[in-house]
């Protein structure tokens, strides 16, 4: 086994037991801090470890039961299966906190996500529908040379109840 498969093992393990996993925190349990070992203060891309930090995240991102979110302190989260009905549950409800202060773009973009279930969109829009959890999203990279800054989202309408836990999947969404 590979210290990468390792991490990853290790990941998988937390997040059974407590149901969500965060990418990077200062306080919280989370991905980067399990690889590297100690707490990474600012970006973990410049750390030793930060390209085993970036593929052992993709590897659990992209396991089968794990889905990713901005959903503790709008940041990267991955959550167990077993937590998914209660995310989907909070992006059906369409609270006013959902809704309040949405963009046009934002609600344009949600009025498509809600039609046609599967859109692509970057942007200050996607990113709001995100982080007010009414849309499921992934990272899509059209070629290596793209970083995470650049890249379209896959974006799920949360009001039909799907998760996309695999960005390889986009046309094939799970329904939970």
């Amino acid at each position: 086994m590979t210290a990468e498969q390792a991490h990853v093992n290790a990941a998988l393990y937390m997040l059974e037991a407590h149901g969500v996993l965060l990418l990077q925190d200062r306080r919280f349990p989370n991905l980067v801090q399990l690889v590297a070992g100690e707490t990474v203060r600012g970006s973990w891309w410049g750390h030793p470890q930060g390209n085993v930090i970036f593929r052992a995240g993709e590897r659990l991102g992209g396991h089968a039961d794990i889905a990713m979110a901005k959903l503790i302190s709008d940041k990267v989260t991955f959550v167990h299966r077993r937590l998914w009905p209660q995310l989907v549950a909070v992006g059906r409800v369409r609270e006013d906190w959902q809704l309040r202060d949405l963009g046009t773009e934002a609600r344009t973009l949600l009025a498509r996500a809600d039609a046609e279930r599967q859109v692509l969109a970057s942007g200050k829009g996607a990113r709001q529908l995100e982080s007010k959890l009414l849309v499921s999203s992934l990272n899509i990279h059209p070629s290596r040379a793209n970083t995470a800054h650049g890249c379209s989202a896959g974006m799920t309408s949360s009001s039909d109840a799907c998760c996309a836990a695999r960005s390889d999947r986009l046309g094939k969404a799970r329904r939970i």
